[in-house]
Protein backbone atom coordinates (compact mmCIF):
# COMPACT_ATOMS: atom_id res chain seq x y z
CA UNK A 1 0.00 0.00 0.00
CA UNK A 2 1.06 3.59 -0.78
CA UNK A 3 1.32 6.59 1.91
CA UNK A 4 1.82 9.95 1.76
CA UNK A 5 3.55 11.03 4.93
CA UNK A 6 2.99 15.28 5.88
CA UNK A 7 5.86 15.65 8.93
CA UNK A 8 7.66 13.08 8.06
CA UNK A 9 11.22 14.96 9.52
CA UNK A 10 9.55 15.85 12.67
CA UNK A 11 9.96 13.88 16.38
CA UNK A 12 7.11 11.49 15.52
CA UNK A 13 7.25 11.51 12.22
CA UNK A 14 10.48 9.65 11.98
CA UNK A 15 9.82 6.50 13.95
CA UNK A 16 6.69 6.36 12.65
CA UNK A 17 7.94 6.69 8.61
CA UNK A 18 10.36 4.14 9.37
CA UNK A 19 8.11 1.56 11.17
CA UNK A 20 6.06 1.99 8.50
CA UNK A 21 8.79 1.01 5.83
CA UNK A 22 9.41 -2.22 8.27
CA UNK A 23 5.55 -3.05 7.61
CA UNK A 24 6.57 -2.98 3.77
CA UNK A 25 4.11 0.26 2.72
CA UNK A 26 5.21 2.22 0.11
CA UNK A 27 6.27 5.53 1.96
CA UNK A 28 6.44 9.13 -0.18
CA UNK A 29 7.14 11.94 2.09
CA UNK A 30 6.85 15.81 1.55
CA UNK A 31 9.64 17.83 2.54
CA UNK A 32 10.98 21.35 2.60
CA UNK A 33 14.54 20.36 2.23
CA UNK A 34 15.70 16.71 0.65
CA UNK A 35 19.35 17.15 1.22
CA UNK A 36 18.31 17.54 5.19
CA UNK A 37 15.72 14.82 4.87
CA UNK A 38 17.94 12.31 3.35
CA UNK A 39 20.13 12.17 6.54
CA UNK A 40 17.06 11.72 9.15
CA UNK A 41 14.79 9.34 6.36
CA UNK A 42 15.37 5.95 5.74
CA UNK A 43 16.65 5.54 2.15
CA UNK A 44 13.31 3.65 1.51
CA UNK A 45 11.28 6.78 1.28
CA UNK A 46 10.40 8.94 -1.55
CA UNK A 47 11.05 12.01 -1.17
CA UNK A 48 9.27 14.98 -2.94
CA UNK A 49 10.62 18.66 -2.08
CA UNK A 50 7.39 21.03 -1.51
CA UNK A 51 5.76 23.48 1.09
CA UNK A 52 2.06 22.89 2.29
CA UNK A 53 1.03 26.87 1.22
CA UNK A 54 1.19 25.28 -2.13
CA UNK A 55 -1.10 22.80 -3.66
CA UNK A 56 0.40 22.07 -6.84
CA UNK A 57 3.56 20.43 -4.43
CA UNK A 58 0.72 18.33 -2.15
CA UNK A 59 -0.69 17.32 -5.45
CA UNK A 60 2.91 15.90 -6.43
CA UNK A 61 3.36 14.34 -2.91
CA UNK A 62 0.47 12.51 -3.08
CA UNK A 63 0.64 11.34 -6.93
CA UNK A 64 -1.40 7.73 -6.65
CA UNK A 65 -1.25 7.27 -2.80
CA UNK A 66 -3.89 5.30 -1.44
CA UNK A 67 -3.37 6.98 2.37
CA UNK A 68 -2.35 9.86 4.20
CA UNK A 69 -0.65 10.49 7.44
CA UNK A 70 -0.48 13.62 9.20
CA UNK A 71 1.80 14.22 11.82
CA UNK A 72 1.93 18.25 11.95
CA UNK A 73 1.88 20.69 14.86
CA UNK A 74 2.29 24.23 15.95
CA UNK A 75 6.05 25.52 16.23
CA UNK A 76 6.57 27.24 19.99
CA UNK A 77 8.03 30.50 18.65
CA UNK A 78 5.03 31.01 15.80
CA UNK A 79 2.47 33.87 16.55
CA UNK A 80 -1.46 33.58 15.71
CA UNK A 81 -1.14 35.17 12.39
CA UNK A 82 1.69 32.79 10.88
CA UNK A 83 1.09 30.38 8.14
CA UNK A 84 0.33 27.14 10.28
CA UNK A 85 0.33 23.71 8.77
CA UNK A 86 -1.74 22.05 11.02
CA UNK A 87 -4.31 24.93 10.34
CA UNK A 88 -4.18 26.40 6.30
CA UNK A 89 -1.64 23.19 5.61
CA UNK A 90 -4.06 20.43 7.11
CA UNK A 91 -6.98 22.28 4.72
CA UNK A 92 -5.00 22.26 2.06
CA UNK A 93 -3.72 18.64 1.66
CA UNK A 94 -7.55 17.76 2.79
CA UNK A 95 -8.31 19.70 -1.00
CA UNK A 96 -5.99 17.40 -2.72
CA UNK A 97 -6.73 14.73 -1.22
CA UNK A 98 -10.45 14.84 -2.49
CA UNK A 99 -9.04 15.30 -5.73
CA UNK A 100 -7.10 11.96 -5.35
CA UNK A 101 -9.58 10.30 -4.20
CA UNK A 102 -7.33 8.96 -1.16
CA UNK A 103 -8.78 6.06 1.07
CA UNK A 104 -8.48 6.84 4.44
CA UNK A 105 -6.28 9.60 6.63
CA UNK A 106 -4.64 9.02 9.81
CA UNK A 107 -4.00 12.19 12.06
CA UNK A 108 -1.82 12.60 14.94
CA UNK A 109 -3.77 15.23 17.14
CA UNK A 110 -3.19 15.50 20.76
CA UNK A 111 -4.87 14.92 23.96
CA UNK A 112 -4.04 18.41 24.71
CA UNK A 113 -6.88 20.10 22.97
CA UNK A 114 -9.35 19.22 25.24
CA UNK A 115 -8.16 21.17 27.85
CA UNK A 116 -9.71 24.34 25.67
CA UNK A 117 -11.97 25.85 28.25
CA UNK A 118 -11.34 23.69 31.28
CA UNK A 119 -11.12 26.89 34.18
CA UNK A 120 -11.54 29.24 31.56
CA UNK A 121 -8.64 28.64 29.86
CA UNK A 122 -8.22 29.48 26.22
CA UNK A 123 -5.75 29.19 24.06
CA UNK A 124 -5.54 29.75 19.87
CA UNK A 125 -2.76 26.81 19.60
CA UNK A 126 -5.70 24.50 20.95
CA UNK A 127 -8.10 26.54 18.55
CA UNK A 128 -6.14 25.27 15.31
CA UNK A 129 -6.12 21.68 16.96
CA UNK A 130 -9.79 21.65 17.36
CA UNK A 131 -10.36 23.17 13.86
CA UNK A 132 -8.24 20.41 12.38
CA UNK A 133 -9.88 17.36 13.22
CA UNK A 134 -14.14 19.40 12.51
CA UNK A 135 -11.78 20.02 8.75
CA UNK A 136 -10.95 16.02 8.70
CA UNK A 137 -14.01 14.64 10.25
CA UNK A 138 -16.07 16.53 7.73
CA UNK A 139 -14.13 15.82 4.50
CA UNK A 140 -15.93 12.78 3.79
CA UNK A 141 -12.66 10.69 3.86
CA UNK A 142 -12.28 7.65 6.71
CA UNK A 143 -9.97 8.65 9.15
CA UNK A 144 -8.69 7.29 12.33
CA UNK A 145 -7.34 10.21 14.73
CA UNK A 146 -4.99 9.53 17.22
CA UNK A 147 -4.87 11.24 21.07
CA UNK A 148 -1.76 10.58 22.69
CA UNK A 149 -0.49 12.22 25.76
CA UNK A 150 3.04 12.32 26.14
CA UNK A 151 5.97 10.58 23.62
CA UNK A 152 9.30 9.35 25.30
CA UNK A 153 11.10 11.22 22.91
CA UNK A 154 10.29 14.29 24.82
CA UNK A 155 12.54 13.47 27.09
CA UNK A 156 15.08 14.22 24.74
CA UNK A 157 13.81 16.47 22.50
CA UNK A 158 11.10 18.89 24.08
CA UNK A 159 12.72 19.48 27.44
CA UNK A 160 10.88 17.66 30.08
CA UNK A 161 13.83 16.51 31.48
CA UNK A 162 16.32 19.54 33.38
CA UNK A 163 19.33 17.73 34.58
CA UNK A 164 18.68 14.99 36.47
CA UNK A 165 14.90 15.90 36.83
CA UNK A 166 11.78 15.61 35.16
CA UNK A 167 9.73 18.86 34.29
CA UNK A 168 5.84 18.65 34.40
CA UNK A 169 3.84 21.31 35.40
CA UNK A 170 0.41 21.74 36.39
CA UNK A 171 -2.54 19.38 37.45
CA UNK A 172 -3.75 16.94 34.65
CA UNK A 173 -7.28 16.71 34.35
CA UNK A 174 -6.14 13.53 32.01
CA UNK A 175 -4.23 10.52 33.23
CA UNK A 176 -0.02 11.40 31.96
CA UNK A 177 0.50 8.39 29.98
CA UNK A 178 4.02 8.21 27.89
CA UNK A 179 4.29 6.06 24.83
CA UNK A 180 7.76 5.96 22.39
CA UNK A 181 7.11 6.94 18.94
CA UNK A 182 8.35 3.34 17.87
CA UNK A 183 5.23 1.41 19.74
CA UNK A 184 2.76 4.27 18.23
CA UNK A 185 4.09 3.68 14.41
CA UNK A 186 3.57 0.06 14.95
CA UNK A 187 0.21 0.79 16.52
CA UNK A 188 -0.35 2.48 12.94
CA UNK A 189 0.72 -0.15 10.59
CA UNK A 190 -2.75 -1.57 11.41
CA UNK A 191 -4.77 1.46 10.49
CA UNK A 192 -5.51 0.84 6.68
CA UNK A 193 -6.87 -2.51 7.28
CA UNK A 194 -9.03 -1.02 10.08
CA UNK A 195 -10.14 1.72 7.86
CA UNK A 196 -10.98 0.06 4.68
CA UNK A 197 -12.66 -2.72 6.63
CA UNK A 198 -14.75 0.09 8.48
CA UNK A 199 -13.47 -1.62 12.32
CA UNK A 200 -12.59 2.34 12.72
CA UNK A 201 -13.81 4.63 15.74
CA UNK A 202 -13.95 7.97 15.10
CA UNK A 203 -12.13 10.39 17.40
Amino acid sequence: MKITVFGATGMIGKPVVQEMINAGFEVTAMVRDIKKAKTTLPGDVILVQGNLDNLTDIKNAIGDSEGIYISLSVLPASKQTDFHTEQKGIENILLEAKKAKIKFISYLSSLLHKYQGVDNFNWWVFKIKEKALENIKNSGIPYLCFYPSNFMEGFSESGYKQGKRISLAGKAKYPVRFISGTDYGKQLEVTPTLILFSIWIPG
